[in-house]
């Protein structure tokens, strides 16, 4: 089976954090998990919890903060063969999300899965305001043969690797 790291920007988190890091200590396959924690200077209890989870704490240091360029610092530091990129107030839908995401790499060709953020199930909280589908969920395969993705401009690989990860 796959190792994974978890890798979750954090600043001042404590109010949502334990939640999430609770939905990753509950999954199936949580032996094989490592958990980052990219920390932007919080000044609250959000490096405590993260250590009672067992994270790897690693700091950004104050004004280097960007949301690329910090999930990147968290991918130079990970030890797991698949990544799993999340945020602090989010919590994984299923005690199994890692597992079943982890399921589709069985195929050599699968280079990446995306998901969908959700919204959770609370009375104070409205899904219609955070989330709409605009279109019916579907797998897209992009095939490149005898290494032609190599071949393409800068511009043109970013075309065909980008996605918006929430």
């Amino acid at each position: 089976m796959y190792s994974i790291t978890v890798i979750i920007p954090v600043k001042n988190g404590e109010d949502t954090l334990e939640a999430c890091l609770k939905s990753i200590d509950e999954q199936t396959i949580r032996s094989q998990i490592e958990i980052l924690i990219l920390d932007s200077c919080s000044t609250d209890k959000s490096c405590e919890i993260a250590k009672r989870f067992g994270a790897t704490i690693i700091n950004i240091p104050s004004g280097t903060f960007s949301h690329g360029g910090t999930r990147n610092t968290g991918t130079q530091y990970a030890k797991g063969s698949l990544l799993y990129y999340t945020v602090q107030d989010a919590r994984l839908s299923s005690h199994d999300l890692l597992e079943k995401m982890a399921s589709h790499f069985t195929d050599i060709d699968v280079q990446a899965v995306n998901g969908i953020q959700g919204v959770p199930s609370e009375p104070d909280k409205n899904p219609a305001a955070w989330f709409q589908r605009f279109s019916k969920p579907m797998p897209e395969t992009r095939w490149f043969k005898d290494h032609s993705f190599s071949k393409l401009s800068p511009r043109q690989q970013l075309e065909f690797c980008r996605w918006d990860n929430v």
